[in-house]
């Protein structure tokens, strides 16, 4: 841009942002810095206006006692501008919470207008308090004796875990070689190969699960203990823990 002749004006019709306090005038302001080669060429408060929960900020003047927007007239060029949003501390000292800088140019005999929206750049830190249960579970072993085709086995899953039931639900989950296990009336799981005859915890702490394999093979039986939240409906917000064990159906001998 030209550096002589005919001037460029600056203006800031509004800057807008919420009201953050019943006393906001009185807590908060809004700056602004507008300098070239380290010369501050003007700097001061912007002037607010409420309007429905919100205040519109602008460059103003004093004329006839009273203050209206202004367009202040500058040298044409490029210019660096500062906004700051300022809050009242209890000693009285203001002090930036937030702001943006910008580059912008001055055209010679045009006005450049700046706008758009500030916001805080500082939040009460909050915390959270949901206590999430420890797990522990155990799952018990069957003979190696009685690891045969065709013949029941029993598994149990026990829960160690101090947690209470009165703010947390308890399931067990029961699984064969990764396949959930929904029912226990002699169904068939696994691709024929294991047919389930009992499930349940019967409210207790331990949950049990007969079953008999039909093929020989390793096979992997998993319990998993989920404790939901009971003020929470959200059913992804739990806790697991799981225990294993495994099984290899072998011709043995007696």
């Amino acid at each position: 841009p030209a550096t002589r002749g005919e001037m460029g004006y600056f203006n800031v019709p509004y800057i807008h942002m919420q009201k953050l306090s019943d006393d906001h005038t009185v807590r908060y302001r809004v700056r602004y810095v507008l300098s070239r080669n380290n010369e501050v060429m003007y700097s001061g408060d912007l002037l607010p206006f409420e309007m429905e929960g919100m205040y519109a900020y602008y460059t103003y003047k004093e004329t006839d006692g009273k203050l209206v927007a202004a367009t202040l007239p500058v040298v044409p060029g490029q210019y660096i501008l500062t906004l700051s949003l300022e809050e009242k501390d209890n000693e009285g000292a203001f002090n930036s919470i937030g702001g943006i800088t910008k580059v912008i140019n001055i055209a010679p005999g045009q006005t450049t207008f700046v706008d758009g929206t500030l916001q805080p750049s500082e939040f009460k830190s909050v915390g959270i308090d949901f206590t999430f249960p420890q797990v522990s579970v155990s799952m018990s072993k069957v003979d190696t004796s009685d690891q045969k085709k065709d013949n029941s086995m029993i598994f149990q899953c026990t829960d160690n875990s101090n947690v209470d039931l009165e703010v947390f639900n308890r399931v067990f989950y029961w699984f064969i070689d990764g396949e959930m296990i929904t029912r226990a009336d002699n169904y068939n799981y696994i691709d024929g190969k294991c047919t389930v005859t009992k499930i349940g915890s019967n409210g207790s702490n331990v949950s049990s699960l007969e079953c008999k394999f039909s093929s020989y093979g390793r096979r992997e039986i998993r319990c998993e203990v989920v404790y939901i939240p009971k003020v929470v409906t959200d059913v992804s917000l739990r806790k697991v823990g799981s225990g294993t064990t495994e099984v290899e159906i072998i011709p043995r001998s007696n």
